[in-house]
């Protein structure tokens, strides 16, 4: 079952992830912990719900992923190298 979809099931659990994650994307530790305790999940499941909200925001703001970056560099290098 995707991870967003787990919790997007209970509306509370779902409101305190999004919330946390407005206010800092990449919570630390013990943000973790204390939040994975708040809505009585387990530490991975937050863990992996901050990964793949991580990646759907990335998508919506329409970042290009690192593989893709050195591609395109790689293409502008050799198209300046043989002018």
């Amino acid at each position: 079952m995707d991870i967003l979809k787990k919790f997007d099931a209970d509306k509370e659990k779902s409101d305190t992830l999004e919330d946390a994650f407005k206010s800092c994307r990449y919570p630390d530790n013990l943000s973790i912990s204390l939040l994975a305790a708040d809505i009585g999940a387990t530490e991975e499941d937050v863990q992996n719900w901050f990964a793949a909200r991580l990646a759907k925001w990335r998508k919506e703001e329409g970042f290009v992923p690192i593989a893709e970056r050195a591609a395109i560099l790689e293409r502008n290098i050799n198209k300046q190298a043989k002018q």
